[in-house]
């Protein structure tokens, strides 16, 4: 993940975007890009999450995530801070 930032629109709502690159030798298309908040004393507040493009090994793709379907809206001032993690679906049958 690179490129990555997070901001308040004017409603209110937590907005990030950025940029995810598929490092693999293999095509992904079952992987998401997700950004856990944390408030000052480390406790998980929000987690919002996004599910890109395919991706071709090597392609790079933009996104962007909002908390807007979120029901327990967190205020941009509640975040101490933030991880964004993209990573694959491991299916087994």
């Amino acid at each position: 993940v690179s490129d990555f930032s997070i901001s308040e629109d004017k409603y209110g709502y937590i907005k990030a975007i950025g940029r995810v690159e598929n490092t693999t030798e293999e095509e992904q298309s079952l992987y998401t890009v997700a950004t856990i908040m944390y408030d000052a004393n480390e406790n998980v507040i929000g987690v919002m999450y996004t599910y890109p493009d395919k991706l071709a090994p090597g392609a790079k793709t933009s996104f962007e995530m909002s908390n807007m379907v979120n029901y327990n809206k967190i205020s941009f001032s509640d975040i101490a801070r933030y991880e964004v993690i993209a990573y694959t679906y491991q299916l087994q049958f």
